[in-house]
């Protein structure tokens, strides 16, 4: 699927720009397995892809006007590789949702994502960002241009990051819980992180 940077109404020939994705729009589709926003003239991004269980790879190369991704955009999507560094984003959301239980059998989770890179703009990583997403290793974080940054309490809970470099960012604290979530049944902690380099 390619989301183009405009639409003709079917109805007056008129030509619309899309600016967002309504919630939704691509709801429990299984057959898409690729998105390619292709216009800088994208804004915002919905839970428009909750569901799509055989969506691996989106592609954010051309939405360098996108500020806003929802909370579960991505919610079940299998992605691989998660590229966010041209995009204008400020608060990095749960994109699988928030469904953090303490049995992982319940919990939505994504096996299959491994790499995150994320853009300067951002301000805050919302708790439960990328929870659950547990093959996750490599997260990088392109030279700041948000005069701070935040990140919230369990932010990467039961993601396995090898390294987190903090180098380019404005990040003043590291939260409690960044890893795991204290007083659950769940088991795992991380033990594949062997570097970690502040500011």
């Amino acid at each position: 699927v390619t989301i183009p940077e405009e639409v003709t109404q079917i109805d007056n020939k008129t030509a619309i720009k899309v600016t967002a994705i309504a919630a939704d729009a691509f709801k429990d589709n299984k057959n898409i397995k690729k998105v390619i926003f292709s216009s800088d003239k994208l804004v915002t991004i919905n839970a428009a892809f909750g569901g799509c269980t055989a969506l691996t790879t989106v592609d954010f190369t051309a939405a360098t006007g996108v500020t806003t991704l929802a909370e579960g955009a991505f919610a079940k999507a299998p992605i691989t590789k998660l590229d966010l560094s041209k995009t204008k984003i400020t608060n990095v959301e749960a994109l699988l949702g928030t469904d953090l239980n303490a049995d992982p059998k319940k919990d939505v989770v994504n096996t299959s994502l491994t790499e995150v890179n994320l853009p300067a703009t951002w301000t805050n990583i919302k708790t439960l960002a990328f929870a659950n997403w547990t093959s996750l290793a490599t997260v990088t974080f392109a030279k700041a241009s948000a005069a701070t940054q935040a990140i919230a309490t369990k932010a990467f809970a039961y993601c396995p990051i090898t390294a987190l470099d903090f180098t380019d960012t404005k990040v003043a604290a590291i939260p409690a819980e960044l890893l795991y979530v204290a007083g659950t049944t769940r088991p795992e902690k991380n033990e594949s992180l062997t570097s970690v380099t502040l500011t």
